[in-house]
């Protein structure tokens, strides 16, 4: 982003800014059915990893005098989250979907939601797509992140 304006004594400010944020999330888990018949339920269980790098950067240029700050950083922690999914089949092969989580650990909390559907292609093969939403909050050893990210998914999930 960049800005170009009146300074001090009507001289040209100019301040160019760049952040770049990299997320990378990991989620490993087990399930457990715990209703049968024809709307399962299964209760979940687990870990995800989140790691959040930053790297920005701010440059001022004032009466042909420049100067510039870079800083970059990044923070990963671990949480353990429980959940349960909740699935109603609605037509030969098609299957409504929801699921939610919930966990964190000393200075974290996240929480998950979706709703979606399925559809059986063949015995081994499924597409799928709906909505998501995922909250992470951490706030520990001075790094505060606190963020709610959302929108559709589409996946394709293969049997063997």
């Amino acid at each position: 982003m960049s800005r170009t304006g009146a300074g001090p004594l009507g001289a040209t400010l100019t301040a160019n800014a760049d952040v770049t944020i990299k997320q990378t999330l990991i989620s490993g888990g087990a399930t457990y059915r715990v209703l049968e018949g024809r709307t399962p339920v299964d209760v979940i269980g687990g870990l995800r990893y989140v790691k959040i790098e930053v790297d920005g950067s701010v440059d001022v240029t004032l009466l042909n005098l420049a100067g510039s700050r870079s800083r970059s950083g990044d923070h990963s922690w671990t949480d353990a989250y429980v959940g349960a999914r909740v699935q109603y089949p609605i037509a030969d092969r098609w299957t409504l979907t929801g699921y939610a989580d919930a966990g964190g650990s000393s200075g974290s909390s996240t929480w998950q939601a979706a709703v979606g559907a399925s559809y059986d292609y063949s015995k081994d093969i499924s597409f799928r797509f709906g909505y998501r939403a995922l909250n992470l909050d951490y706030n520990k050893d001075g790094f505060l992140f606190d963020a709610t990210m959302s929108g559709p998914y589409l996946a394709a999930a293969f049997r063997f």
